[in-house]
C-alpha cells in the first residue's frame, strides 16, 4: 500500500471527490471509482507528479522537517541532523525527476548549501540519478551546487551566471567541473554555457563529448578557438556561438569539417571570422538554417563577407538564411542592397529569408526595383521573405510595383514583410498588371514614401489584384488619410461581396 492510502483524510477526500449526493448508487460507484484510484497510486502516479516540478523547493520543504529559514536569515538552511528516514523519503522524490527546467536557487531563497550537504549525507551518488535535463542559473559561483544536481543519465545541460552579471566573467571552477562530467554523463546531447567565459581547459574537453548534438557558447570565442575546439564532434547538429571582433588571417583555415551540421547561429564577430566558420560548415550537406546577427559590415570587410557566402552558394539544403547587419561606413557610389549579399543569388533552394541593416545613412547604398526582381527570380521556392534595408534621409528608388515580381516568381509565398518606402504605381503600369490567385496570407509594408489618395487608392487595387487571399496586412505611416493596409482591405471586401452575389 503507498504511504499516501494510510492517511484518511486523503482517503475521506478521494471519496468525497467522486460521491454524488441523492443517486442511489452513489455509494457504490463512489467506492468503485475510489477504489480505482486507489489502485493508481502505484508507481507510474508518483513518476508522473515528481517527472517535471516547477520548483525544488517542495522537495525540500516536504522531505525535511529541518528545512527553515531562521529569524534574521533570507534563505532556508538544512539545520540538525537529518534522520535517514527523511533523506530516504526525499531520495524516493529525486530519483522520479526527469526534467528541472528552470534551477535558480538565490530566487527560491535556498542556500547553496543545502544540495551538497544532502549529496555527502547520500555518500556522493547523485541526488537525482535518473535527471535528463537541467536548465541552472546562478548570480556567482555555483560550482558545489550544481555538482550535487549532476547525474549519468543527463542528457541537456544549460548553466549560466545570471543577466545581472557582466557578460563574460571568468568561471574557471564550473569549467573544471564541467570537464570531469564528461567521464560522469557520456550521454549528453546539448550542452549551452551562458555569460562564463571559456578556457582552453573546457574547449580541449568538449571534443569528448561525443554524442553532443548541440552547443551553445555565448561569451565571444575567437573564430579558430571555435574549429579548434569542435574538431571531433561529429554528431554536432545545432551550434551558437558569439565571435570576437579580430581578424583571421586567410592562411589560417578551420580544422573542423562539421558534416552533420543542420543550424548555425553566428552573433557578432568580423567578415573574416564568419569566413572562417562558414567555410567549416559550408561541407555539411544537412546544412538547413544559417543566421548572422549584429554582423558590423565595413566596405573594407564586404569583398570577404562575399567570399563567406559563396561557401554556402551552393548547398542545396540550405533552406533559411537570417543576415542582420550594422553599418555605418560609406560605401562606392550605387551600391545596390543585393550587391552585397550575390552569391547567395546561386542556391535556388532558399525557403525562408531574412535580410536587415541597421543605422545605415549613406546616400550611395540603394534598394531598387531590380534588387527585388533579381531575388524574387534567384529564390522562386521562398515561403517567407523579410527585407529591412535600414537606408534612412534618401529617397526611395523602388516602387510597389516590384511587389508583382515576387508574386510571379515565388509562388508559394506566404509571408512579405517589407519595411522600406515604395513609390506609387503608376495607370500606366497598373493596367499592364494581370489578375493573380496568389495564397500569400501576410504582407506587411512601410507604405508610400509620397503620394495622393488617388496614388493609395491606385496602389491598393494593385496589392489586391496580385495578392487576393491576403488574411493579414500592416502598413506603416505618417500619413493622415486612410493606411494602405486600410484600402486594401476595403477592396477585398468590396471583390468577396461581389463574388458571392456573382460567383
Amino acid at each position: 500500500m503507498h504511504p499516501a492510502l494510510r492517511n484518511e483524510d486523503i482517503l475521506r477526500e478521494i471519496f468525497s471527490h467522486f460521491y454524488v449526493q441523492g443517486d442511489k448508487l452513489s455509494n457504490r460507484r463512489s467506492l468503485a471509482l475510489s477504489a480505482r484510484a486507489c489502485r493508481s497510486f502505484s508507481e507510474h502516479a508518483p513518476d508522473t507528479l515528481w517527472r517535471e516540478p516547477p520548483s525544488i523547493l517542495p522537495i525540500l520543504k516536504i522531505s525535511f522537517v529541518q528545512v527553515n529559514m531562521p529569524d534574521g536569515q533570507q534563505q532556508y538552511f538544512l539545520q540538525g541532523l537529518v534522520p535517514q528516514d527523511e533523506l530516504t523519503r526525499f531520495c524516493t522524490y529525486t530519483r522520479r525527476v526527469r526534467y528541472l527546467n528552470y534551477v535558480a536557487l538565490h530566487h527560491e531563497n535556498i542556500a547553496p548549501s543545502v544540495f551538497p550537504l544532502l549529496s555527502q549525507l547520500a555518500g556522493g551518488s547523485p541526488l537525482f540519478p535518473s535527471l535528463r535535463l537541467i536548465n541552472w542559473e546562478q548570480p556567482d559561483s555555483f560550482e558545489t551546487a550544481l555538482s550535487a544536481f549532476l547525474s549519468p543519465s543527463l542528457q541537456a545541460l544549460s548553466v549560466a551566471i545570471s543577466y545581472t552579471k557582466q557578460i563574460g566573467v571568468e568561471g574557471p571552477a564550473i569549467e573544471i567541473l564541467i570537464c570531469n562530467f564528461v567521464i560522469q554523463a557520456p550521454s549528453l546531447e546539448l550542452l549551452t554555457i551562458q555569460n562564463i567565459r571559456t578556457s582552453a581547459l573546457l574547449r580541449q574537453n568538449l571534443v569528448h563529448f561525443k554524442r553532443l548534438r548541440s552547443l551553445t557558447i555565448t561569451a565571444p570565442l575567437t573564430a579558430p578557438q571555435v574549429t579548434d575546439a569542435l574538431t571531433q564532434l561529429e554528431n554536432l547538429n545545432d551550434l551558437t556561438i558569439t565571435l570576437e571582433g579580430s581578424e583571421v588571417e586567410p592562411s589560417d583555415t578551420p580544422h573542423a569539417s562539421f558534416h552533420c551540421l543542420q543550424q548555425l547561429y553566428i552573433h557578432r564577430g568580423t567578415a573574416s571570422g564568419i569566413l572562417h566558420i562558414l567555410q567549416a560548415a559550408g561541407s555539411s550537406i544537412r546544412l538547413d538554417t544559417v543566421s548572422v546577427e549584429c554582423f558590423p559590415l565595413t566596405t573594407e570587410s564586404s569583398s570577404v563577407f562575399r567570399k563567406a557566402l559563396q561557401c554556402i552558394s551552393s548547398t542545396p539544403s540550405l533552406h533559411t538564411i537570417c543576415f542582420q547587419g550594422t553599418s555605418s561606413t560609406r560605401f562606392p557610389a550605387d551600391t545596390c542592397f543585393v550587391d552585397i549579399f550575390h552569391p547567395l543569388l546561386n542556391n535556388h533552394f532558399l525557403k525562408r529569408v531574412t535580410l536587415t541593416f541597421f543605422y545605415l545613412s549613406d546616400p550611395a547604398f540603394k534598394f531598387t526595383d531590380n534588387d527585388l526582381t533579381e531575388m524574387a527570380r534567384a529564390w522562386p521556392r521562398l515561403v517567407d521573405f523579410e527585407i529591412f534595408p535600414g537606408i534612412t534621409d534618401v529617397i526611395p528608388s523602388i516602387s510597389i510595383a516590384s511587389l508583382y515580381e515576387l508574386a510571379y516568381h515565388c509562388p508559394e509565398l506566404e509571408r512579405i514583410s517589407i519595411l522600406h518606402p515604395f513609390t506609387p504605381i503608376t495607370t500606366e503600369t497598373l493596367m499592364t498588371v494581370p489578375t493573380l490567385t496568389h495564397q500569400l496570407r501576410r504582407l506587411e509594408i512601410e507604405d508610400l514614401w509620397d503620394g495622393t489618395l488617388a496614388d493609395r487608392l491606385r496602389c491598393a487595387y494593385f496589392v489586391d489584384r496580385i495578392f487576393p487571399n491576403l488574411f493579414e496586412l500592416f502598413s506603416d505611416t505618417d500619413w493622415e488619410g486612410p493606411k494602405l493596409s486600410e484600402l486594401i482591405l476595403k477592396f477585398q471586401s468590396i471583390r468577396r461581396a461581389q463574388m458571392a452575389v456573382n460567383p
